[in-house]
């Protein structure tokens, strides 16, 4: 019996499902939201400190994305294009100043004069030596230095043309210091140096003029040809080059000298360097311009709350002097550091 009672009180203590009530889901009215937004003074207050915000985001995320492209543009003209069109110009002249002096190497055989040299590259002091001694010695240190700059700007390959004009360059430079050393062998076996109709003088002056040719005309080593004997390069789509002011096709400055090359190599990097310097400027010109606008929208929004707050909780001028001296002075602080002149703001902020 009281095991029935006990069962029977349980099954009454269960509510049924009729009985259970649903909880309706509450959602948000959005207009009555907008209606308390607008019309109470906590809302509107709330409303205008989040518009500051949202300007104060958009401007920083601006300002970011801007220095981040302009860091982009700066990291590509100072590691991409800088150091292959330094590496590009003291090869040429390096390279120059070899056959110069290789010409004077052959030509002052027969003086015997000694004059001050200086090695090119290092403090090193020979003392007196004849002008070809000391030409001997300047081919050989600047070889050494147009080798070490065509090894840096290989290890600075970064636009397309690079790779290729650089090989280029690397093959006519062997084929150049080759006929630099047939000239140099030729001439320590001449009799009489200043014999000119010397055998081995002779051949001396043909390697040198070979060595020129190589430097001014047309490098001796050509590309590798595939079955159709068409150059084939490593890359692909080779850029046109600007060599002495003239466009010059992908087809034909490989297959010029090593002064071409050269020219081509300077011509790629500055390309990219003067669109890099360009990008940079348009970028800083933009963020000005628009920094200038997000600051007096931020000034509106400051000087709007100063005048909505005097307005709405109806004090007088007087007694809102401290309000309107701290919103003044927020004004011009800001202004101050949208002109990017932080002294003053801060010696205003000392005085305050």
């Amino acid at each position: 019996m009281i095991t029935q009672q006990k069962q029977q009180a349980k099954q009454s203590s269960v509510p049924s499902a009729n009985t259970i009530k649903t909880v309706p889901t509450v959602r948000p009215n959005i207009g009555r939201l907008w209606q308390q937004t607008r019309k109470t003074l906590k809302g509107r207050f709330i409303l205008l400190a989040v518009c500051i915000v949202i300007v104060a985001l958009v401007q920083t995320v601006f300002f970011a994305h801007t220095f981040q492209q302009v860091s982009s543009d700066l990291t590509t003209i100072n590691s991409g294009s800088i150091p292959s069109v330094d590496a590009a110009q003291a090869m040429a002249q390096y390279i120059e100043d070899i056959d110069a002096k290789s010409a004077d190497y052959l030509a002052t055989a027969a003086l015997t004069t000694t004059v001050p040299c200086s090695i090119v590259g290092t403090a090193f002091n020979p003392g007196s030596l004849t002008v070809h001694d000391c030409d001997d010695r300047n081919i050989s240190a600047e070889i050494v230095l147009a080798n070490q700059q065509l090894y840096l700007a290989i290890h600075n390959v970064t636009y397309p043309g690079e790779r290729t004009a650089t090989e280029r360059i690397t093959a006519g430079f062997q084929d150049y210091m080759a006929q630099i050393a047939i000239m140099r062998h030729e001439y320590t076996l001449a009799t009489t140096k200043s014999n000119l109709k010397d055998v081995h003088m002779q051949n001396a002056y043909k390697a040198y003029l070979a060595a020129n040719a190589i430097l001014t005309t047309a490098i001796t080593t050509k590309p590798t040809v595939d079955a159709a004997q068409h150059y084939v390069y490593d890359e692909q789509n080779l850029p046109v080059c600007t060599i002495n002011g003239q466009n010059v096709a992908p087809t034909v400055w490989p297959l010029g000298s090593i002064r071409d090359n050269l020219d081509c190599l300077s011509s790629i990097n500055y390309t990219h360097l003067y669109a890099a310097y360009n990008d940079t400027t348009n970028f800083l010109g933009y963020t000005v311009i628009l920094s200038i606008i997000f600051c007096l929208l931020s000034c509106l929004l400051i000087a709007g709350i100063t005048g909505y707050t005097v307005t709405m909780t109806h004090l007088s001028l007087i007694l809102d002097l401290p309000l309107l001296y701290s919103s003044a002075l927020s004004l011009v602080l800001h202004l101050l550091c949208c002109l990017r002149n932080p002294l003053v703001a801060t010696e205003l902020l000392g005085r305050w």
